[in-house]
């Protein structure tokens, strides 16, 4: 099973498969043998697997899909210290054979990247993606195309984040191949807001293009996400530090306009903020955060999603920067190269961080589970 899986492309694509298992009350115990691997963890992510961090140095992976012969198996492969030494194999072999039931897949879409033409107007945008959105002008209407692959065929639906001021009256419509256009009128919004278009679309296996043509004053789009999950809601949304729970010596303050969240130097590494992160349902989300870190004895915080218990938490290095410099860094753990998922909870949940070196200031973060999302400067205040 192939699997695109490059971070910050404009389209990634993600596979993974549920199974239901016949002939049996229960699958068999997995037939485990022990190998020797080379490969790290980012080399695994970057052939496909799905890595989950565990605790300090440790880190779970598995890849899962359709072999030759239409079984489902698993491999797994247990990381300690960025090693990678046991792999496990899930045999479906009778009287329990796995039967894939469906195959997720995702696709996420820079909306500018897609060949604008016409009145599509790209320019710099709060909160956007890498600071840039396609802009819709009122007159004409615009195209842009977006190609992908369906790894196995099914029903996908639209979404796309847009920006929808009440005096836009905006019009979209969408078209995959030779299929019929289907129109859609995005609802007035007040920031930035993932809409799903009212449609379902059934794509067989292999090339597509998605082409979108639409129009309205002012109005913005910022990604698009073409997935055949029908239960996933995108979120992406930016939270503020000040206003929220916090157990001193974390603090906050102002400085130059920015208001933020830090314990000064010299009290002590000790102290938490906790964001609270109102995502739909739970699950796994990236965070971005919004950082000054000076000096290599104040750039770090130790970080977790109420979700996971605060022994798990991870270590979360910031590249320095000067003692006036804001930057967004994203959520990774200590000693990894791919950033590292927090599990929130639907609702109520937030993402805790907590002082590993006094001196390292928090202002705001960005919560989503779009995993191509990248904030940059400047930003709203």
């Amino acid at each position: 099973m192939g699997l695109d899986v490059q971070r910050g492309m404009s389209t990634r694509l993600i596979a993974c498969a549920s199974v239901i298992v016949i002939g049996c009350s229960n699958p068999p115990e997995p037939d485990v043998t022990s190998v020797e691997s080379a490969m790290s963890r980012g080399d695994l992510e970057n052939e496909g697997w799905d890595c989950e961090y565990v605790s300090e140095g440790l880190v779970l992976c598995s890849l899962c899909g359709v072999d030759s012969e239409g079984l489902y198996r698993c491999l797994r492969e247990e990381c300690e210290n960025d090693e990678c030494v046991t792999c496990g194999t899930l045999r479906g072999d009778p009287p329990c054979v796995g039967l894939v039931q469906h195959a997720e897949q995702f696709f996420f879409f820079e909306a500018e990247a897609g060949s604008p033409q016409g009145a599509f107007l790209s320019s710099s945008a709060l909160d956007a993606s890498r600071g840039i959105a396609l802009g819709l002008q009122p007159i004409g209407g615009g195209t842009a195309t977006h190609g992908f692959t369906v790894g196995m065929s099914s029903t996908f639906s639209v979404w796309a984040r847009v920006q929808v001021p009440s005096t836009s009256a905006t019009s979209v419509a969408v078209r995959f191949d030779g299929m019929p256009t289907v129109a859609w009128t995005p609802t007035t919004t007040s920031g930035w807001a993932w809409q799903r278009v009212p449609h379902d679309f059934a794509l067989a296996t292999g090339g597509h293009s998605l082409r979108i043509q639409a129009k309205g004053a002012g109005a913005l789009v910022d990604r698009w996400l073409v997935t055949d999950n029908s239960d996933f809601v995108p979120y992406t949304a930016s939270l503020e530090a000040e206003g929220n729970a916090y157990l001193p010596p974390m603090q906050f303050a102002t400085t130059a306009g920015t208001t933020y969240a830090w314990v000064p130097d010299g009290l002590a590494n000790a102290g938490s903020v906790l964001i609270a992160a109102p995502v739909r349902v739970d699950g796994r989300y990236y965070v971005w955060g919004r950082v000054n870190a000076p000096s290599g004895s104040a750039d770090s915080f130790f970080v977790n999603g109420d979700l996971s218990d605060v022994n798990t938490r991870i270590r979360w290095d910031i590249t320095n920067t000067n003692a006036t410099q804001w930057r967004w860094a994203e959520v990774t753990a200590h000693g990894e190269s791919v950033p590292t998922a927090m599990s929130i909870s639907g609702g109520n949940g937030f993402v805790r961080f907590d002082t590993r070196e006094d001196g390292t200031k928090l202002d705001r973060i960005f919560v989503t589970n779009d995993p191509g999302f990248t904030p940059v400067e400047p930003v709203t205040k």
